[in-house]
């Protein structure tokens, strides 16, 4: 039975380290946003510190609740002396073994201080509460981070595809004129390697896309602090971009009810504002209820008749009790108290300013987030325009090019305007998406699609 509890008690430990360990193995295969986020939260330094500062926030406020309650002690002490001795009986010197016990409960209740104890509960819980927003921003942060690193990701590689299809199709041009140079039938060389050329342009493009797409990938795993391997993220729902529908004042009233930062910065103030009540109240007298109940014992006590007295009888001679009030009058401490509420009163006026600096820059990187949105749908709208247009153009001049009418310059200029209005759309695209996302975490809604 014993090596049956002792082997529950192993799995339970290894099962609650697993549970708080950090994830240290490397991304393989094809992973979500969702796995990304988790991960990331789980393995964050900042994310674990203020879990930390939250959970010692939470045993100061126990302590602070614990002060409200009464202070109890109870002592007892049990002492054996031999050898020569001045007894407490007789008053006289005696040599004699002695066995003397002292047994006593005391008790303190604040019943007035000023506020100090209720105010200082209030201030620390506060603290506590502050904390948790202080937690959750951070995880919001990190999870708005990694949703930007995996949209860079998927714009990068939405690039990349387009960049090796439109090498694939240069490829095919440059294929039907090199059966034409071979079979005599080529009238221009210099169609021929105009194109070659166009090809190595278009794979020198895609080098960089990929150098890119690896840079962006290293750029997530850091997020998520793990070390690098060669991974895919799973492709999400990007549909065609439509007007985000909400303007910058609901946004920002939105994130001034939800943001964890601002409710941080609020918890911060008030916790400053009852802490300096607790401050002030250390400044006036203390009212406190005392009481103690008492007993005691000696081997030496005896009755008028010579006989010992029995323990248990001892404690019922001797018992005693006491109760009464206390007035403790702050007087001259070295201005110790006075200091401390002139710190508080400091703290509390230095957290109220920063609540304001926190509510008035949300406010400018709302406006700005909202500029940056609406600027990045009117670039969309345009480059689908210009996309439209260029191929237009490109399916007239490879109409005309194929029918000799016109060049390879021409021909390679057309196709080099619709293949980058291509890429352009889809950088506005995801810009565009990314700008949504940062809107999203004002409002406290982040979506994982």
């Amino acid at each position: 039975m014993k090596k049956k509890s002792t082997l529950l008690a192993m799995m339970f430990v290894v099962i609650a380290w697993k549970s708080f360990a950090q994830d240290t193995a490397a991304l393989t295969g094809t992973v979500t946003l969702k796995q990304c986020i988790d991960i990331a939260i789980k393995n964050n330094l900042q994310v674990n510190e203020n879990d930390f500062i939250a959970q010692n926030n939470r045993v100061s406020v126990q302590q602070a609740l614990g002060n409200m309650l009464p202070y109890i002690s109870g002592n007892i002490s049990q002492n054996e002396s031999q050898g020569r001795a001045i007894s407490s009986f007789t008053n006289t010197y005696v040599n004699q073994s002695l066995s003397l016990g002292n047994y006593n409960v005391n008790g303190t209740e604040y019943l007035w201080n000023g506020g100090s104890i209720r105010n200082n509960l209030a201030a620390n819980k506060l603290t506590y509460q502050a904390s948790r927003m202080d937690l959750q921003q951070q995880k919001d942060l990190i999870t708005i981070n990694v949703i930007l690193g995996y949209l860079t990701i998927l714009s990068t590689k939405a690039q990349l595809n387009a960049s090796i299809q439109q090498l694939e199709s240069t490829r095919e041009q440059e294929q039907r004129y090199k059966t034409q140079d071979s079979s005599g039938a080529l009238s221009n060389p210099q169609t021929l390697t105009d194109l070659e050329g166009q090809v190595a342009s278009n794979e020198l493009g895609i080098i960089g896309l990929q150098n890119t797409l690896e840079s962006a990938k290293i750029a997530l795993v850091q997020y998520l602090n793990l070390p690098y391997a060669s991974f895919e993220v799973q492709e999400l729902e990007a549909p065609a971009p439509v007007l985000y529908d909400a303007q910058a004042d609901l946004i920002f009233q939105e994130a001034m009810q939800n943001l964890a930062l601002i409710k941080s910065a609020h918890f911060k103030t008030l916790s400053a504002i009852k802490a300096f009540k607790a401050a002030r109240g250390q400044l006036w007298p203390t009212l406190t209820l005392n009481g103690g109940l008492a007993s005691n014992y000696s081997s030496a006590a005896t009755s008028t008749t010579g006989g010992k007295i029995p323990y248990g009888q001892q404690l019922s001679n001797n018992f005693n009790n006491y109760f009464g009030l206390g007035l403790s009058i702050p007087i001259l401490q070295g201005f110790q108290y006075k200091s401390k509420v002139d710190l508080a009163r400091i703290t509390e006026k230095r957290t109220s300013f920063e609540e304001k600096i926190t509510q008035t820059t949300l406010q400018q990187n709302v406006k700005q987030a909202y500029i940056n949105m609406q600027t990045s749908f009117d670039k969309y709208q345009k480059t689908t325009e210009a996309v439209k247009a260029y191929q237009e153009s490109f399916r007239i001049a490879e109409v005309r090019f194929n029918a000799g009418l016109y060049t390879s310059l021409e021909y390679i200029t057309a196709k080099n305007n619709v293949d980058q209005a291509n890429i352009n759309l889809i950088a506005a695209k995801y810009d565009y998406i990314v700008r949504t996302k940062i809107l999203d975490y004002y409002q406290g809604k982040l979506s994982l699609q």
